[in-house]
């Protein structure tokens, strides 16, 4: 027999004739039990030629199955799979885990890779998955109280898509405490079940329910969401692994910005865990599937399992959007297609996480707006510029200058934005005389997987506008982001036609927002926030 997996419920095999003669002497053995009629499964292996395969599939409930194409491609991907991986899990054991050596005094920082006697390592200091998410049971031993505390606001933007969800399933914060939501048109106490609505919430009604979308008070990005995935995947997994993923944690640290990340898959399960489980799995060294990712990781979360390719490893590709998608089936065997959903990554835009779900109305009370207009977001800045209109702007003057070409051809040639690291540096705006402004920055790109410079170059943009006020503002040294884009894109074209020779498949049409992004001054959505980042799963 072949086994399709590493369970014991999947497996191929032939249909023997021997084995004909076994089947037939375990139903005859049952042939007057009333319990146990297995005259149907007799028949079917009569009814059998001589060493025809088949195959036994758990999935699905579907049984014995006769061996096609199609089944025989599905075996083949498990197969592949599971040869192909080493499985780490955590949560399941109903004990403390740890990550890193045992001996605090060897521990190296994953993420500043600074040991004793420069940093003191403590038990118990770094929660490897958020405790606000609900974990009491696993920590890495080799994150530094100093990174544990620098990199503590990683996790926001996870556990605000996440805390409709934690205090409905009554997840316990670091105080043991069920967390209160407020948010843009509710308010849910999670202890006593007390749930407060605006009118603005409820999108349908019924005789006896709303149908109702609660919203965030605070945005969230998908990028947040991942490098929040992501760092709980460095600290979990094996120490030897974590130098394979340094342009991760550079990532992680803020240092720049990726241009393209692969999908978050995530699966309603039908019930919900208190403490979060993982399955690491790590492509061994022995394979020969070298195209498959060095690390996939499943993180369940309450009543959600997370799916994600641990992005950015050395000498891996740059894995696009669906990349995980075939092997999903592998990861989770049971779950129905219509029940997966993923995070577009491609999608880096705030928006307010939301739950859309039907409520008993005698389960919520009905308040005006005005209790919740305390928790609207703030705009940060303290102008609010009109729409950008590039119909204004005249470019007065461009100027860009090569500091550093690499002079690897190969490097050069190759490189692609999605396979790069590109940082804005210097940035400087200044007013000549109004309405005329100078704008000024150098640019590196480097090769994401092994950060080897290929480009450092200087740009000069001089540009006047008609209405200066529209895009600038000297009383509270403020710059419309759109206005910024606009005049960096003019010199980045500009630069790519100076060295497309060099560049062959450089975009440096798209490079303007790649910088703006990895600036932190991506321009703010038009979009309405009825874009939803996830909605509760309906049976």
């Amino acid at each position: 027999m072949l086994w399709i997996d590493k369970s014991s419920h999947n497996k191929l095999f032939i249909c023997s004739p021997d084995l004909k003669v076994k089947v037939h002497g375990i139903c005859g053995k049952h042939k007057s039990d009333e319990l146990f009629d297995l005259s149907s499964i007799e028949d079917f292996f009569n009814n059998q030629a001589d060493n025809a395969p088949l195959a036994f599939l758990r999935e699905g409930g579907r049984g014995l199955l006769r061996i096609d194409e199609n089944l025989i491609e599905k075996a083949m991907c498990l197969v592949k799979f599971w040869s192909s991986y080493d499985v780490i899990s955590f949560g399941d054991k109903e004990k403390e885990e740890y990550t890193g050596p045992n001996d605090l005094k060897a521990c190296v920082c994953r993420f500043c890779r600074r040991g004793d006697p420069k940093v003191k390592f403590k038990k118990r200091n770094a929660h490897a998955i958020p405790e606000a998410l609900g974990n009491k049971l696993i920590f890495c031993n080799d994150e530094c109280p100093d990174c544990n505390v620098t990199l503590s606001h990683i996790d926001k933007e996870l556990a605000e898509f996440l805390k409709y969800r934690r205090s409905e399933g009554g997840i316990r914060n670091k105080k043991s405490k069920i967390i209160k939501v407020y948010g843009h048109n509710f308010f849910y106490d999670g202890s006593s079940r007390k749930l407060k609505i605006s009118p603005l919430a409820i999108l349908e009604e019924k005789e006896s329910e709303y149908y109702v979308k609660l919203e965030g008070a605070e945005r969230i990005t998908h990028l947040g969401i991942y490098k929040a995935l992501a760092k709980i995947a460095i600290d979990l997994m094996p120490r030897n692994l974590v130098d394979e993923f340094q342009s991760t944690i550079d990532w992680i640290k803020g240092e720049f910005v990726p241009q393209k990340l692969p999908n978050v898959f995530y699966i309603y399960q039908s019930s919900s865990v208190s403490q979060p489980l993982v399955q690491l799995f790590v492509r061994h060294d022995e394979t020969l599937n070298l195209e498959l990712p060095r690390c996939i990781v499943a993180l369940t979360l309450i009543d959600l399992t997370f799916l994600f390719i641990v992005p950015l490893g050395k000498g891996e590709p740059i894995y696009m959007e669906d990349h995980i998608k075939d092997y999903l089936k592998c990861i989770i065997q049971n779950a129905p297609e219509q029940s997966i959903d993923c995070i577009d990554m491609a999608d880096r835009i705030g928006k307010y996480a939301h739950v859309k779900k039907w409520i008993s109305k005698d389960e919520c009370e009905i308040v005006d707006q005005s209790e919740f207009n305390s928790f609207q977001e703030k705009n940060p800045n303290q102008v609010d510029f009109p729409e950008f209109d590039a119909s204004l702007v005249k470019i007065l003057s461009c100027q860009t200058s090569t500091e550093y070409l690499s002079p690897r051809a190969e490097l050069t040639n190759r490189l692609r934005i999605e396979g790069s690291i590109a940082k804005m540096i210097h940035l400087s705006i200044a007013f000549d005389s109004p309405p005329v402004i100078r704008c000024s920055w150098e640019i590196e790109i480097q090769a994401i997987n092994n950060r080897e410079t290929a480009l450092r170059a200087h740009c000069t943009v001089v540009v006047s506008h008609r209405c200066i006020s529209r895009v600038c503002s000297t009383e509270f040294g403020e710059v419309s982001p759109f206005f910024l884009e606009y005049v960096v894109g003019v010199a980045c074209e500009h630069l790519g036609e100076k060295i497309a020779d060099k560049f062959c498949q450089y975009d440096f049409l798209q490079l303007a927002g790649f910088l703006m992004e990895s600036q932190g001054l991506v321009p703010p959505t038009k979009e309405s926030t009825e874009q939803s980042v996830m909605t509760t799963h309906v049976d």
